[in-house]
Order: structure tokens, then C-alpha cells, then sequence
């Protein structure tokens, strides 16, 4: 007997990055099945809404808005999630390029107690980008925990990033929900504009409500970190700024319930 795997939302976000977003949208439809697509196009100028408009066309299964200016990523997030019709959501950056299986294996490991599934992430090398996070201690004037991805740059076969776990969090680059969750913990704060620590924020409100997050290795893929950041954020001094500010708001939330035992995954229902 085949095992029932429920249809799932998933929504991208675009700004410009048109070569980055044919690229995973191609490798979906040839990777994955049960889905509907909802693309977020934030006010791209490089042809990426002629493309969309055209998916549109060819693919009843794509759907899209088109906002006039760029969003950023926690309102583009909220505004898909919105227009999702399945009750399973999956945010995925359009800089990913997922595998075979990816979306299956992910499905396969949620249940009433989970909240959000991540995926292994790789970089075009096959060295692991991503493999869940954690919260590293930092001492100093305001001692806090900086969120940080566990066995960056390790090869990809790693044994311990290769095990199905609890994890404290992990990126929204490719991140599997339900609209009940996203709904019950309010979704992303838009306070954090267009970029840095929404997710972070999105993972410990869901855990602070009593799911657990889990990483699940058997799902990968390629994810050329930053292509979608970088475009969302703007330039170099933009994305400096953002990130200060962001990593302030987030200590501020968030620091208290960190020192009380959020670090871990040890709270968790």
C-alpha cells in the first residue's frame, strides 16, 4: 500500500534573479509531485514577471501575485501563505535547486507534534550550507545566543549531519509548515523587514507554542546562499544595517526565553 502524502503549497518569492528562479523552478517540476505553486513576485525588472505571467499560462497548478515594489521576505511569506490552498505550506527560496525525493521526505516526518521541517542544504560544491541551527553562547556586554547552522562547509556525507533530530531551528530557505501552525504563531513579523532574523524569530515561536522543529537529511538540496538575500536586502551597506538592526530586535524578543532554556530543544512538547 502506497503511503498517503497530503498535497502541499509552496510558495517562492521572486526579485529579479530570473536565470536562479527558472533554474528551481524547473528542477521542481521535475523533481516533485502533489503541489501547487505560488509564486510572490516582488517587483522584478529583469523579465521575471513576463516568465511568471508565462508559468501561469502553461501550468494550472501556478499561481502568482505581483506586488509593485519588493515586499521583502516576511511579507511576501504572509501573502503567499494566505493564497496557499493545501494545509501543508513550504517556503523555498528560488536560489535552491531541490533533488528527487525532497519534498516526500519532508512530508514523511511531520505529524501533530511537529511544527516545521528543514531540509540538508548544500552548496554547489556538495559541502553542507545548512544541516539545522543552533544557538551559540556569546559572552560580552550583552551576552545573547547567535543563531548559527550547524556543520557548515563539512562534506555532505558527514554521518552526524545525516541524522533525523530535533533541532532548535531551521532556515526558511526551504521550510515545511502547516497553515494551522503558521496561523496559530501569527507567521512571520513584518517588523523585520526585508530581510535577517525572520525565520529565526518564525522557529522559536513555534517552539515557544510547544512544536518541535525537526531537520530531516534525506531531503536536499543545492541552495546558492544569499542569491535570494542579497536581492531582497539591496547593497552591501543596506544589508549591514538590516542585519544590525534585525539581530538587535531579535535579542531583545527573544534573549530572556533563550537564557530560560530555549536554546536547546530540551522544552519542547
Amino acid at each position: 500500500m502506497s503511503r498517503f502524502r497530503p498535497p502541499v503549497s509552496i510558495v517562492v518569492l521572486t526579485f529579479n534573479g530570473l536565470d536562479m528562479t527558472r533554474t528551481c523552478i524547473d528542477r521542481l517540476s521535475a523533481t516533485t509531485e502533489d503541489y501547487e505553486l505560488i509564486v510572490v513576485e516582488n517587483g522584478s525588472s529583469d523579465g521575471t514577471v513576463e516568465y511568471v505571467r508565462g508559468l501561469e499560462r502553461e501550468d494550472e497548478r501556478i499561481r502568482a501575485v505581483y506586488n509593485a515594489s519588493n515586499r521583502g521576505f516576511a511579507k511576501g511569506c504572509n501573502q503567499g501563505v494566505r493564497m496557499a490552498q493545501h494545509e501543508h505550506v513550504c517556503l523555498l527560496n528560488n536560489d535552491t535547486e531541490p533533488s528527487v525525493g525532497w519534498l516526500d521526505a519532508m512530508r514523511d516526518v511531520f505529524d501533530k507534534d511537529v511544527g516545521a521541517v528543514g531540509a540538508k542544504l548544500l552548496y554547489p560544491d556538495n559541502t553542507i550550507q545548512h544541516a539545522g541551527m543552533v544557538f551559540v553562547y556569546r559572552p560580552g556586554l550583552m551576552p545573547h545566543f547567535l543563531p548559527d547552522h550547524r556543520f557548515r562547509f563539512a562534506p555532505s556525507d558527514l554521518p552526524e549531519a545525516n541524522v533525523l533530530e530535533e533541532v532548535p531551528a531551521v532556515t526558511a530557505a526551504c521550510l515545511l509548515t502547516t497553515k494551522h501552525v503558521w496561523e496559530r504563531v501569527k507567521g512571520m513579523d513584518v517588523a523585520y523587514g526585508r530581510a535577517y532574523y525572520e525565520d529565526v524569530d518564525f522557529n522559536l515561536k513555534v517552539r515557544d507554542t510547544g512544536w518541535k522543529v525537526l531537520y530531516q537529511p534525506a531531503a536536499t538540496l543545492v541552495h546558492k546562499e544569499k542569491g535570494t538575500t542579497s536581492a531582497l536586502a539591496g547593497t552591501p551597506d543596506d544589508l549591514d544595517r538590516t542585519f544590525a538592526r534585525n539581530h538587535r530586535r531579535y535579542v531583545e524578543r527573544w534573549n530572556k526565553r533563550l537564557f530560560l532554556g530555549l536554546a536547546t530543544c530540551s522544552e519542547s512538547q
